[in-house]
């Protein structure tokens, strides 16, 4: 039997728990979700972003404008309404 990598893992349990909670809205679901369930989506860094500008040395999300800084690698702490956010959660669920 093929032992999955971590990624492969993290994947299923990201599915299982979107399953779990498929009666949600994905724009409430963060609300409905434990802690070690808000853990299982870190990681995502791959979202466009764009420098804030000014003097300000950081970046943010091209999509809802959200700094790197409060993103901090988790999905839901994008905009609920963020397309990187609403089409990483369809592509999860595939």
């Amino acid at each position: 039997m093929k032992q999955l990598t971590y990624e492969e893992s993290i994947l299923i349990s990201q599915k299982a728990i979107l399953e779990k909670y498929s009666d949600i809205e994905p724009e409430d679901l963060e609300e409905h979700l434990t802690e070690d369930e808000l853990e299982t989506f870190s990681g995502f860094y791959d979202y466009n972003n764009k420098p804030i500008g000014g003097d300000n040395p950081y970046y943010e999300c091209s999509c809802c404008g959200i700094s790197d800084p409060q993103i901090n690698s988790y999905l839901f702490n994008h905009s609920k309404y963020c397309d990187y956010r609403e089409n990483t959660l369809k592509e999860i669920k595939r």
